[in-house]
């Protein structure tokens, strides 16, 4: 027959309290994340430069002149089943660089999808 002692039984018993205790902590931290997916893409669109054969080409922006021009597109996607009610997303480019115009659209919006 097995024998079983004190020692060993209350073992058991605290590693079974102590393993429930910590996965239940960690579903609850686990619940309050959410893993989203997102693409980028940076497309360039004009450059300023001194060409040989073209000349001296500017590109300017509202009248602003600028070396490069970019139109960067960032796609998220919250696949999961939770709602994110109080998103909040910064965008943010180096100190050599400009943002000159942002916008954002919420695809499954009503005021998107006319």
């Amino acid at each position: 027959m097995l024998e079983i002692n004190q020692k060993d039984l209350l073992t058991s018993i605290i590693a079974l309290l102590l393993g429930g205790f910590l996965t239940h902590i960690f579903n609850k931290y686990k619940e309050r994340l959410t893993i989203l997916r997102y693409t980028v893409w940076h497309n360039k669109i004009a450059f300023s430069m001194e060409d040989q054969v073209f000349g001296s080409i500017q590109v300017t922006y509202n009248g602003i002149q600028v070396p490069i021009l970019y139109y960067s597109s960032i796609h998220i996607y919250n696949e999961s089943n939770r709602d994110l009610d109080k998103f909040i997303l910064n965008i943010v480019c180096d100190d050599s660089s400009k943002m000159l115009i942002t916008h954002g659209a919420n695809k499954s919006s009503s005021r998107f999808n006319q």
